[in-house]
């Protein structure tokens, strides 16, 4: 819901803040264009460029800046990425005894700190934590397989809900220049997350940031990406034609040129075997003849073979090497 809120929220945003960029641009110059003009025109059209390109970098400021302040349990232990045992032991134990309810501390700190130290001293919660974010700490898996289905299994809903989004953002815009592009954006996070997941090792041991986190921001950064072509698309390319119709005609041309391949192929296929018959036909019907004639093309195929080998022909090199040092 918040992402279609987000989403619908582009849909008039901008154009407020190009008018307000347009007004403001229209008072520095002395003598404004006249509406209908090619130079007004052209003013309305950069304007809007300009304030969706600024709207998407004050949306990926706070995107980042929001899973900043909401830390994780690196941040809060005050570890690296690639920390070992026994500093990860002497952090747990110092906050421990600050924000311990006995010594004055904040009795849901201190659970939190305990809640921290526990998934990252176990290798399997860990491993689920970087992967799958706060929830994952309290799944109970025995195995990384066993938290990687689970991951998966809880994304799912997540990937139906958002091609559900996408198919109703479709009835409230217009244009379709960019309904291509946003189910593009979310196959890629679908690639992109099944890739980082299933990997076994930190990808970023000093970057601040967990899987977890890098799949957040990668998921909103192509969610802007695909929302900004889809603005200012139609602006910047009024006359191409909508993505969908572009793949078809290209899927129909490359269907075109397989299909005179194949044919043409075929056509070669046949002349060769045609051209092979008739050199071997006077040696058809005598044994001794073909004996012969199979000897000689065995010898002629494991030949070619033994030429085209790798460890043969650097043999060779070397050998016309040493001939040249010779010289």
């Amino acid at each position: 819901m918040d992402q279609l809120v987000k989403r619908l929220t582009w849909l008039f945003l901008p154009r407020i803040a190009s008018s307000v960029l347009t007004s403001a641009y229209y008072k520095l110059r002395k003598i404004p264009p006249q509406p209908g003009t090619l130079d007004h025109a052209r003013v309305e059209k950069y304007s809007y460029v300009l304030a969706v390109l600024g709207y998407m970098l004050y949306s990926c400021f706070n995107a980042y800046k929001s899973i900043v302040q909401a830390g994780n349990f690196y941040a809060l232990l005050s570890v690296p990425l690639n920390f070992d045992s026994a500093t990860l032991k002497r952090h747990v134990r110092e906050l421990s005894r600050i924000y311990h309810p006995d010594k004055g501390g904040h009795d849901g700190v201190y659970m939190l700190v305990r809640k921290a130290g526990d998934t990252l001293s176990d290798p399997v919660k860990r491993f689920a934590y970087d992967r799958f974010g706060p929830d994952a700490a309290d799944w109970t898996v025995k195995t990384e397989y066993e938290a990687l289905q689970k991951g998966w299994a809880s994304a799912v809903p997540r990937y139906i809900v958002s091609f559900a989004t996408l198919e109703l953002l479709n009835l409230f815009e217009s244009s379709s220049f960019g309904s291509f592009w946003r189910f593009v954006a979310l196959a890629v996070e679908g690639i992109v997350e099944l890739h980082l997941t299933t990997r076994l090792n930190p990808i970023f041991k000093h970057y601040p940031f967990t899987i977890y986190e890098i799949l957040s921001l990668v998921q909103q950064g192509l969610i802007l990406l695909s929302i900004v072509v889809a603005q200012i698309g139609p602006i910047l390319f009024p006359n191409a034609p909508p993505m969908g119709v572009f793949v078809r005609q290209h899927l129909e041309v490359t269907k075109t040129m397989l299909s005179r391949y194949m044919r043409l192929g075929s056509a070669l296929d046949q002349e060769a075997t045609q051209r092979f018959m008739s050199q071997i036909q006077p040696f058809m019907g005598q044994s001794a003849r073909e004996e012969f004639f199979q000897a000689k093309l065995s010898q002629h195929l494991l030949d070619n073979r033994v030429k085209t080998s790798p460890e043969v022909m650097e043999a060779v090199r070397e050998v016309e090497q040493e001939m040249i040092q010779i010289k």
